[in-house]
Protein backbone atom coordinates (compact mmCIF):
# COMPACT_ATOMS: atom_id res chain seq x y z
CA UNK A 1 0.00 0.00 0.00
CA UNK A 2 1.41 3.42 -1.05
CA UNK A 3 1.52 6.67 0.97
CA UNK A 4 -1.21 7.87 -1.48
CA UNK A 5 -3.73 4.50 -0.61
CA UNK A 6 -2.77 5.48 3.02
CA UNK A 7 -3.45 9.00 2.59
CA UNK A 8 -7.13 8.30 1.35
CA UNK A 9 -7.80 5.70 3.58
CA UNK A 10 -7.12 7.82 6.90
CA UNK A 11 -8.99 10.78 5.19
CA UNK A 12 -12.16 8.34 4.60
CA UNK A 13 -12.10 7.21 8.41
CA UNK A 14 -11.51 11.23 9.47
CA UNK A 15 -14.52 12.11 7.35
CA UNK A 16 -16.44 8.87 8.37
CA UNK A 17 -19.50 11.00 9.57
CA UNK A 18 -20.14 12.92 6.37
CA UNK A 19 -20.41 9.79 4.31
CA UNK A 20 -22.61 8.23 6.95
CA UNK A 21 -24.83 11.16 6.43
CA UNK A 22 -24.89 11.45 2.84
CA UNK A 23 -24.96 7.96 2.68
CA UNK A 24 -28.10 7.38 4.84
CA UNK A 25 -29.86 10.60 3.43
CA UNK A 26 -29.63 8.84 -0.16
CA UNK A 27 -30.85 5.58 1.43
CA UNK A 28 -33.89 7.26 2.73
CA UNK A 29 -34.54 8.87 -0.53
CA UNK A 30 -34.79 5.11 -2.09
CA UNK A 31 -37.26 3.82 0.64
CA UNK A 32 -39.13 6.99 0.28
CA UNK A 33 -39.32 6.27 -3.70
CA UNK A 34 -39.92 2.90 -3.05
CA UNK A 35 -43.28 3.63 -0.82
CA UNK A 36 -44.63 5.88 -3.43
CA UNK A 37 -44.53 3.71 -5.99
CA UNK A 38 -48.17 1.48 -6.19
CA UNK A 39 -48.08 -2.17 -4.71
CA UNK A 40 -48.35 -4.68 -7.37
CA UNK A 41 -48.93 -8.26 -7.34
CA UNK A 42 -47.52 -10.70 -9.93
CA UNK A 43 -49.24 -13.40 -11.73
CA UNK A 44 -47.48 -15.90 -13.65
CA UNK A 45 -47.58 -18.64 -16.30
CA UNK A 46 -45.76 -20.85 -18.75
CA UNK A 47 -46.15 -21.92 -22.26
CA UNK A 48 -44.52 -25.30 -24.13
CA UNK A 49 -43.63 -24.71 -28.09
CA UNK A 50 -43.54 -27.60 -29.74
CA UNK A 51 -42.06 -27.96 -33.26
CA UNK A 52 -44.34 -30.94 -35.04
CA UNK A 53 -44.69 -33.11 -38.09
CA UNK A 54 -40.84 -32.47 -38.84
CA UNK A 55 -38.79 -36.31 -38.67
CA UNK A 56 -35.60 -34.28 -40.75
CA UNK A 57 -34.95 -32.60 -38.07
CA UNK A 58 -33.36 -34.22 -34.79
CA UNK A 59 -33.88 -33.33 -31.08
CA UNK A 60 -31.46 -30.53 -30.43
CA UNK A 61 -32.10 -29.03 -33.83
CA UNK A 62 -36.16 -29.45 -33.00
CA UNK A 63 -35.64 -27.60 -29.16
CA UNK A 64 -33.27 -24.83 -30.95
CA UNK A 65 -36.21 -24.09 -33.39
CA UNK A 66 -38.55 -24.21 -30.73
CA UNK A 67 -36.83 -21.80 -28.47
CA UNK A 68 -36.34 -19.37 -31.50
CA UNK A 69 -40.24 -19.31 -31.94
CA UNK A 70 -40.99 -18.88 -28.25
CA UNK A 71 -38.48 -15.60 -28.49
CA UNK A 72 -40.43 -14.17 -31.41
CA UNK A 73 -43.22 -14.75 -29.32
CA UNK A 74 -42.00 -13.06 -26.14
CA UNK A 75 -41.42 -10.00 -28.26
CA UNK A 76 -44.69 -10.20 -29.99
CA UNK A 77 -46.45 -9.90 -27.13
CA UNK A 78 -45.48 -6.12 -26.49
CA UNK A 79 -46.89 -4.89 -29.90
CA UNK A 80 -50.29 -2.92 -30.04
CA UNK A 81 -51.89 -5.54 -32.26
CA UNK A 82 -51.63 -8.18 -29.59
CA UNK A 83 -52.79 -5.89 -27.42
CA UNK A 84 -55.73 -6.13 -29.32
CA UNK A 85 -56.30 -8.96 -29.03
CA UNK A 86 -55.75 -10.03 -25.56
CA UNK A 87 -58.68 -7.11 -24.95
CA UNK A 88 -60.86 -8.96 -27.31
CA UNK A 89 -60.30 -12.82 -25.14
CA UNK A 90 -62.82 -12.73 -23.52
CA UNK A 91 -61.66 -12.66 -19.98
CA UNK A 92 -62.79 -10.02 -17.31
CA UNK A 93 -59.74 -7.24 -19.32
CA UNK A 94 -60.48 -4.16 -20.70
CA UNK A 95 -59.00 -0.99 -22.30
CA UNK A 96 -60.53 0.93 -18.69
CA UNK A 97 -57.13 -1.13 -17.07
CA UNK A 98 -54.67 1.11 -19.30
CA UNK A 99 -54.39 5.01 -20.59
CA UNK A 100 -56.32 5.74 -23.24
CA UNK A 101 -53.50 7.68 -25.19
CA UNK A 102 -51.45 5.50 -27.58
CA UNK A 103 -48.01 6.03 -26.44
CA UNK A 104 -48.83 6.23 -22.65
CA UNK A 105 -50.91 2.98 -23.37
CA UNK A 106 -48.06 1.27 -24.75
CA UNK A 107 -45.69 2.17 -21.92
CA UNK A 108 -47.54 1.15 -18.95
CA UNK A 109 -48.85 -2.59 -21.55
CA UNK A 110 -44.61 -2.74 -21.14
CA UNK A 111 -44.44 -2.40 -17.80
CA UNK A 112 -47.45 -4.95 -16.96
CA UNK A 113 -46.32 -7.70 -19.12
CA UNK A 114 -42.92 -9.01 -18.41
CA UNK A 115 -42.08 -12.56 -20.83
CA UNK A 116 -38.82 -14.58 -20.58
CA UNK A 117 -37.48 -17.38 -22.72
CA UNK A 118 -35.45 -20.21 -20.62
CA UNK A 119 -32.19 -21.11 -22.79
CA UNK A 120 -31.98 -24.19 -24.63
CA UNK A 121 -35.68 -24.71 -24.53
CA UNK A 122 -39.45 -23.64 -26.11
CA UNK A 123 -41.11 -22.63 -22.74
CA UNK A 124 -42.42 -19.18 -22.57
CA UNK A 125 -42.68 -17.83 -19.54
CA UNK A 126 -45.27 -14.81 -18.87
CA UNK A 127 -45.79 -12.56 -15.66
CA UNK A 128 -47.83 -9.82 -15.01
CA UNK A 129 -47.96 -7.37 -12.36
CA UNK A 130 -50.78 -5.15 -11.07
CA UNK A 131 -52.35 -3.96 -8.14
CA UNK A 132 -55.11 -6.26 -7.93
CA UNK A 133 -54.59 -10.11 -7.47
CA UNK A 134 -57.68 -10.78 -9.76
CA UNK A 135 -57.06 -8.48 -12.31
CA UNK A 136 -53.79 -9.63 -12.45
CA UNK A 137 -54.74 -13.40 -12.87
CA UNK A 138 -57.08 -12.65 -15.45
CA UNK A 139 -54.46 -10.73 -17.53
CA UNK A 140 -51.93 -13.83 -17.82
CA UNK A 141 -54.65 -15.68 -18.38
CA UNK A 142 -56.18 -13.94 -21.62
CA UNK A 143 -52.25 -13.50 -22.48
CA UNK A 144 -51.50 -17.37 -22.77
CA UNK A 145 -55.28 -17.86 -24.50
CA UNK A 146 -54.65 -15.72 -27.04
CA UNK A 147 -50.92 -17.10 -27.49
CA UNK A 148 -52.03 -20.93 -27.91
CA UNK A 149 -55.14 -20.04 -30.29
CA UNK A 150 -53.37 -17.07 -32.80
CA UNK A 151 -49.46 -17.88 -32.02
CA UNK A 152 -49.55 -19.41 -35.42
CA UNK A 153 -50.40 -16.66 -36.85
CA UNK A 154 -47.14 -14.89 -36.30
CA UNK A 155 -45.09 -17.49 -36.77
CA UNK A 156 -46.19 -18.36 -40.35
CA UNK A 157 -45.51 -22.20 -39.58
CA UNK A 158 -48.70 -24.93 -39.13
CA UNK A 159 -46.21 -27.15 -37.35
CA UNK A 160 -45.64 -25.50 -34.23
CA UNK A 161 -47.96 -25.84 -31.19
CA UNK A 162 -48.31 -23.94 -27.88
CA UNK A 163 -49.59 -25.20 -24.95
CA UNK A 164 -49.54 -24.35 -21.00
CA UNK A 165 -47.60 -26.25 -19.26
CA UNK A 166 -47.93 -23.99 -16.13
CA UNK A 167 -51.55 -22.77 -14.68
CA UNK A 168 -51.26 -19.19 -13.95
CA UNK A 169 -50.33 -18.27 -10.05
CA UNK A 170 -50.84 -15.57 -8.00
CA UNK A 171 -48.31 -14.33 -5.44
CA UNK A 172 -49.73 -13.76 -1.48
CA UNK A 173 -48.00 -10.62 -1.36
CA UNK A 174 -46.70 -7.34 -3.62
CA UNK A 175 -43.63 -8.49 -5.59
CA UNK A 176 -43.39 -4.27 -6.69
CA UNK A 177 -41.64 -2.32 -5.42
CA UNK A 178 -38.57 -4.41 -4.91
CA UNK A 179 -37.54 -2.57 -1.35
CA UNK A 180 -34.69 -5.18 -0.59
CA UNK A 181 -33.06 -4.11 -4.13
CA UNK A 182 -33.87 -1.06 -4.08
CA UNK A 183 -32.52 -0.48 -0.63
CA UNK A 184 -29.44 -2.02 -1.92
CA UNK A 185 -29.17 0.41 -4.65
CA UNK A 186 -29.79 3.16 -2.24
CA UNK A 187 -26.84 2.28 -0.05
CA UNK A 188 -24.46 1.80 -2.83
CA UNK A 189 -25.23 4.78 -4.89
CA UNK A 190 -24.91 6.64 -1.50
CA UNK A 191 -21.23 5.11 -0.48
CA UNK A 192 -20.01 6.03 -4.24
CA UNK A 193 -21.68 9.18 -3.85
CA UNK A 194 -20.58 10.43 -0.54
CA UNK A 195 -16.86 8.72 -0.91
CA UNK A 196 -16.90 10.71 -4.45
CA UNK A 197 -17.61 14.04 -2.57
CA UNK A 198 -15.10 13.80 0.21
CA UNK A 199 -12.30 12.45 -2.24
CA UNK A 200 -13.41 15.72 -4.30
CA UNK A 201 -13.27 18.32 -1.65
CA UNK A 202 -9.88 16.88 -0.38
CA UNK A 203 -8.06 17.36 -3.63
CA UNK A 204 -9.46 20.77 -4.22
CA UNK A 205 -8.07 21.95 -0.55
CA UNK A 206 -4.51 21.96 -0.36
CA UNK A 207 -4.65 23.49 -4.05
CA UNK A 208 -6.00 26.59 -2.29
CA UNK A 209 -3.77 26.09 0.15
CA UNK A 210 -0.84 26.14 -2.31
CA UNK A 211 -2.15 29.01 -3.82
CA UNK A 212 -2.61 31.13 -0.38
CA UNK A 213 1.05 30.25 0.62
CA UNK A 214 2.01 31.65 -2.95
CA UNK A 215 -0.32 34.90 -2.08
CA UNK A 216 1.45 35.08 0.91
CA UNK A 217 5.16 34.64 -0.18
CA UNK A 218 4.67 37.37 -2.64
CA UNK A 219 3.40 39.71 0.22
CA UNK A 220 6.36 39.10 2.37
CA UNK A 221 8.99 39.15 -0.40
CA UNK A 222 7.57 42.64 -1.08
CA UNK A 223 7.39 43.98 1.82
CA UNK A 224 10.86 42.51 2.09
CA UNK A 225 11.95 44.42 -1.07
CA UNK A 226 10.31 47.98 0.02
CA UNK A 227 12.25 47.67 3.37
CA UNK A 228 15.64 47.21 1.76
CA UNK A 229 14.64 50.09 -1.10
CA UNK A 230 13.92 53.04 2.19
CA UNK A 231 16.96 51.60 3.76
CA UNK A 232 18.77 52.37 0.65
CA UNK A 233 17.27 55.39 0.35
CA UNK A 234 17.80 56.61 3.73
CA UNK A 235 22.01 55.47 3.54
CA UNK A 236 22.35 58.33 0.86
CA UNK A 237 21.60 61.09 3.29
CA UNK A 238 24.54 60.19 4.61
CA UNK A 239 27.64 60.97 2.48
CA UNK A 240 31.02 59.88 3.51
CA UNK A 241 33.93 62.06 3.76
CA UNK A 242 37.25 60.92 4.91
CA UNK A 243 40.08 63.02 7.35
CA UNK A 244 41.75 65.02 5.33
CA UNK A 245 45.60 64.44 6.14
CA UNK A 246 47.80 67.73 7.32
CA UNK A 247 50.38 69.24 5.27
CA UNK A 248 51.77 71.04 8.53
CA UNK A 249 55.31 69.93 9.30
CA UNK A 250 57.14 70.27 12.17
CA UNK A 251 59.41 73.31 12.31
CA UNK A 252 63.23 72.70 12.04
CA UNK A 253 64.69 73.58 15.47
CA UNK A 254 67.53 74.81 13.94
CA UNK A 255 66.51 77.69 12.44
Amino acid sequence: MNTQETINFSLLYKKKSTIIIITSVILLLSLVFSLLQPMKYSASTSLLVIQTGDLNLDVYSASRSAERVADTLSQLVYTSNFYYKVMDAGFDVSDDMFPKEDYNRRKEWNRTVETRVRQGTGILEIIVYHPDKYKASELANAIAYTLTLQGQEYIGFTNIEIKIVDAVLVSQYPVKPNFIVNAFLGLLAGLIISISVVLLFSEKKPKIEVEDQKTVGQVIEKEEDEEAFEQKEEMKGYEYYPEEETDIMPKDRTE
